[in-house]
């Protein structure tokens, strides 16, 4: 399965969001909507609407989320360049690629004071992509779900944690 290694956010999303540049593909949000606005483009669901309530509250500053559901329909949204979004979250391989063709800006890491907490090995496993952490930061890792074949597990019998993917019956 491909990994989901998005740009910034859910480490301190609140924080992360007053200073956007993530995987930055646009302009900061003074310029990008006005000085009270921040253009957030990322996965469904992927950042809690009572986070994003908060964040306004404490900051004033809004939030236009919008949300995508695969990278191959964000990329030509980003490309049009009809919004400029302060920061995207792609997958790993969708980031390696919008940096080949130059679509996301470098972020400026005097703005996320907390990237000192995102652990060395997410870090490390960006550069895969990202060879100079300079275009994003780990903000997830790992699967989305367990899929099964409904023809040979019954529902009453669906897996339902990962350690039952080494149960002998599957």
């Amino acid at each position: 399965m491909k990994k989901r290694v998005c740009s910034i956010m859910a480490v301190a999303a609140v924080a992360a969001l007053s200073a956007v540049t993530m995987s930055g593909c646009g302009k900061s949000a003074e310029k990008a909507g006005g000085a009270g606005e921040v253009y957030v483009y990322n996965w469904g669901e992927y950042i809690d609407e009572d986070v994003i309530a908060q964040f306004k509250e404490e900051t004033g500053i809004d939030v236009i989320y919008d949300m995508f559901e695969t990278n191959e329909e964000m990329y030509p949204v980003i490309e049009a360049g009809g919004v400029k979004y302060d920061a995207v979250c792609p997958s790993d391989y969708m980031i390696q690629k919008m940096i080949e063709n130059n679509m996301l800006a470098e972020i400026n890491f005097d703005n996320v004071p907390n990237i000192k907490e995102i652990d060395s090995k997410y870090m490390d496993m960006s550069r895969s992509f990202d060879p100079e952490n300079k275009y994003s930061v780990p903000y997830c890792w790992g699967t989305v779900g367990i899929l099964y074949n409904t023809s040979m597990v019954a529902p009453e019998d669906a897996p339902t944690k990962w350690s039952d993917l080494w149960d002998e019956k599957f």
